[in-house]
């Protein structure tokens, strides 16, 4: 299971812990990008969620894309497995696969992940979302008012990552195999996010 390298992280932030937005190149950029997000939503009206001055937690994180591989568990798996069995012949099932090793769980859990993750390339089903890890709080002060430049020791905003984010989203999305020119595309979206390329 392959995650984008540790060098080339992405970051996002959230307003309540649970909806992340965009990612961005660093965690200080998605700081930046939650405080303009209250400040936008502050004022002394009353459909403002925030009135100026009032402390507001924002929370921020590192993305991680994982491969489709990461979800599906052997434990799920033989389990599941072994309800099938027990509703089909009984208690003669009852003990089926109950003395499978640790060693055999490993070798069957890295044989699953190979073929789901090899079908889910086939089909065009790879995952288009991001989970998030590192997550840590931060309380700002609603301001009203949106800043007019990012901080200096924020990175500059990159609309080129987020453009190319949507844009990889849209070539995975396409419901067909997909033309040179189209395969091409991703490959270069792709190097440009430093993400593992998957091959179609």
């Amino acid at each position: 299971m392959t995650d984008k390298p540790e060098d080339e992280e992405d970051f996002t932030y959230s307003l309540n812990q649970e909806d992340y937005s965009f990612a961005y190149g660093d965690r200080e950029q998605a700081l930046f990008e939650a405080t303009q997000a209250v400040n936008d939503d502050t004022g002394d009206d009353d459909r403002c969620l925030h009135k100026p001055g009032e402390l507001v937690t924002v929370y921020t994180a590192r993305c991680v894309k994982r491969q489709p591989g990461y979800y599906p568990t052997i434990e799920d798996l033989l389990e599941r497995v072994r309800e099938a069995a027990y509703e089909d012949v009984g208690e003669h099932a009852e003990n089926w696969l109950g003395s499978v090793t640790n060693v055999q769980k490993n070798e069957l859990d890295t044989a699953l992940c190979n073929v789901f993750d090899a079908w889910c390339k086939k089909h065009k089903h790879y995952p288009v979302f991001y989970g998030v890890e590192d997550v840590e709080e931060h309380e700002i002060v609603a301001q009203g008012e949106l800043l007019d430049d990012v901080p200096e020791d924020c990175a500059p905003i990159d609309p080129t990552k987020t453009a190319a984010l949507v844009r990889e989203r849209d070539l995975l999305l396409i419901d067909r195999d997909l033309t040179p020119e189209e395969a091409a595309e991703l490959a270069e979206v792709r190097a440009f996010l430093a993400l593992p390329f998957v091959t179609r």
